[in-house]
């Protein structure tokens, strides 16, 4: 496994593929460099966002990445 710096500014604003449904009450999963990330809504987003659906990293949460559904 390599071992990798991370900073917050090379994730946000990548879209990614959802591997896990992401509701309001329940985080999902995001693959990033063939890292998978526990990922839950942006605040304002209500609308889950399905398995295999884009999402785009707004930011993170502990650590959590935070997406919003791409349109």
């Amino acid at each position: 496994n390599a071992i990798r710096s991370t900073n917050i500014d090379e994730y946000v604003g990548k879209q990614v593929k959802v591997l896990k449904d992401i509701t309001k009450f329940e985080d999902g999963e995001i693959r990033f460099h063939d890292v998978i990330y526990s990922a839950c809504l942006l605040e304002e987003e209500s609308e889950s966002i399905l398995e295999g659906e884009v999402v785009e990293i707004v930011t993170f949460r502990g650590n959590k990445v935070v997406v919003k559904k791409v349109n």
